[in-house]
């Protein structure tokens, strides 16, 4: 039986803000505001701006007026995808088949993983708790199919995850659920409650052919694919390779001088790797670990690749005041996430070539 775990992160770039912050914001109201058509709707609010009536949904004009010192951040598509895919990389650990699917959701291919952490509500738990620690809010359901899992998450709460064992009791379940959680547009969705139909059972006594003229499609192929009737593709995401070389700790470090020796050292070894390959960074992430298990990122580009250890720390050192670290420091990590072929300005190119001719 094919098993399929569905990751829902819906508050992922409010939780990838107030993480980078450390939690600055656990009593104050921060939403995020996105441009749709000529208003900014609030598209996310943290809990303390939803205990003050501050909602998704609503006109950000209209809540800036009713509650003073609102935090307010733009939607950004690219942190939000850079966020996404970067817990993508990290979910390989569970499974070598991770998906992407929209904007907040992780699709794994478990089939065959479970054994490994102990049996499927073990590995549930697993991953639970390895968000929870990078304070990823989330929502788990593991099913037959894609679709499934992604249905069923809606019915579990925060750091909750659902699984049937027996494949009827999934359908069971599958078929109480509202007809909107099969991600179908708003608009069908109010034409089929219209009609009365409401959840996934009123459409079964309907002939195929009938839905298919009358609502579309889509709304068929969904639900045959909820109900197992129909394959789904897993566009399983591939990784380019990426070079990391990194520092733990025996006790925190707080001293500034010595994680900026430590990161030149780091540096040292990763272009080492690197150049013994004709390779040289393009993009670099300086990741730091705090005692608390969080992370915090620090992000270089070049315009072109660059082995020179000096320049590449001049540009870490511009963001290195941007680090919080409180309690210390327990790790850090670098990593190399584009790299392309380099070779020095110095490079004979005649000698290679005389090494290369036959004798």
């Amino acid at each position: 039986m094919k098993n399929f775990i569905s990751i829902w992160l819906p508050h992922l770039q409010l939780n990838r803000l107030q993480r980078d912050s450390v939690n600055i914001w656990a009593d104050q109201a921060c939403v995020i505001a996105q441009k749709i058509g000529n208003k900014d709707i609030i598209v996310d609010a943290n809990r303390f701006a939803v205990q003050h009536g501050i909602e998704a949904g609503q006109n950000l004009t209209r809540a800036l007026a009713c509650f003073d010192g609102l935090i307010v951040h733009q939607y950004n598509d690219d942190l939000q995808q850079k966020t996404l895919k970067r817990l993508a990389r990290y979910c390989l650990k569970y499974s070598p088949k991770v998906m992407m699917d929209g904007q907040d959701r992780l699709l794994l291919d478990a089939t065959g993983c479970a054994h490994l952490f102990g049996g499927h509500q073990a590995m549930l738990q697993q991953i639970t708790y390895d968000f929870s620690i990078m304070d990823f809010e989330v929502k788990l359901a593991m099913a037959s199919n894609m679709r499934a899992a992604n249905a069923l998450t809606h019915t579990v709460s925060f750091g909750g995850h659902i699984w049937h064992e027996d494949k009827q009791q999934e359908r069971e379940k599958l078929l109480t659920l509202p007809i909107e959680y099969l991600h179908i547009d708003d608009e069908l969705i109010a034409q089929l409650q219209r009609l009365g139909l409401r959840k996934l059972q009123d459409l079964l006594p309907i002939k195929s052919a009938s839905l298919a003229k009358r609502f579309g499609l889509t709304l068929m192929l969904h639900l045959n694919q909820a109900l197992g009737r129909e394959p789904q593709v897993f566009e399983a995401l591939k990784f380019s390779h990426a070079y990391c070389v990194k520092r733990v700790f025996s006790e925190p470090v707080m001293l500034t001088d010595y994680l900026e020796r430590e990161l030149k050292t780091l540096l040292d070894d990763l272009l080492k790797i690197l150049a013994a390959e004709d390779k040289a960074p393009r993009q670099l992430t300086l990741t730091i670990t705090r005692p608390d298990h969080s992370e915090q990122n620090i992000e270089i580009g070049t315009a072109r690749p660059d082995l020179s250890a000096q320049n590449l720390f001049k540009l870490f050192a511009l963001h290195l005041d941007q680090l919080i670290a409180e309690f210390g420091v327990d790790k850090m990590r670098l990593t190399a996430h584009q790299v392309e072929h380099y070779r020095a300005k110095n490079y004979d190119y005649l000698a290679e070539k005389r090494l290369k001719t036959p004798h």
